[in-house]
């Protein structure tokens, strides 16, 4: 078989993308409700209130999964494709927007008016964390949304603005000791969803 040489500059992009898969992945872990649970548990309040946090990611997490995830496969290799094509990219912009606009406003409404009913279903034990998981659920969404310009920073390689925009995610640690004594459950969310929207 032949050889097919590599470009020297290869393994420079390479190692730069698989660098900032890292730092996004850490700086995930910072956003995420297992952190909370450990500072809600050190912070000795009661098991109760690390369930209920669990419960309230696990509702919204799972809706927002079936809206957002089909469309995750399709943002990558089409910003790949119109990649230096001002209006294109314009384009696909704005059309994956509207798409996800029309998926995760409705979606979104939709979760905040049954929060209680799909509590009381799956956990009717944690019927007062509802009024936490209505807190997330715009959150949680409006990241989703915004996660597309992202997504077009990464494909152009643009990695110090998103480096900066994800090292926004370290508020959340001083925001949960704060907020987590004094609101418990929704203090936890409140700050975990401020991390995210920064980042």
């Amino acid at each position: 078989a032949e050889r097919v040489e590599q470009p020297p500059h290869l393994w420079r992009r390479f190692f730069f993308y698989a660098a900032m898969a890292n730092l996004l992945n850490i700086s995930d872990w910072l956003v995420r409700p297992d952190l909370a649970s450990f500072v809600l548990a050190f912070q000795q309040q009661s098991l109760a209130q690390v369930a209920g946090l669990s419960v309230c990611f696990n509702l919204v997490g799972q809706v927002l999964a079936y809206l957002y995830t089909p469309l995750v496969g399709l943002q990558v290799p089409l910003f790949t494709r119109v990649r230096g094509d001002g209006p294109a990219l314009r384009a696909a912009y704005a059309g994956l927007g509207r798409i996800l606009l029309l998926l995760l406003l409705p979606g979104g409404v939709g979760l905040a008016l049954l929060a209680r009913p799909a509590v009381l279903i799956q956990y009717p034990l944690y019927l007062d964390v509802v009024p936490a998981a209505q807190l997330l659920i715009p959150l949680l969404f409006i990241e989703s949304l915004l996660s597309l310009g992202h997504n077009v920073l990464i494909v152009h390689e643009r990695y110090a603005a998103v480096t900066l925009s994800r090292l926004a995610a370290v508020v959340a640690l001083p925001l949960l000791l704060w907020a987590v004594p004094r609101y418990g459950v929704m203090g936890a969310v409140a700050a975990l969803g401020a991390g995210r929207l920064l980042s």
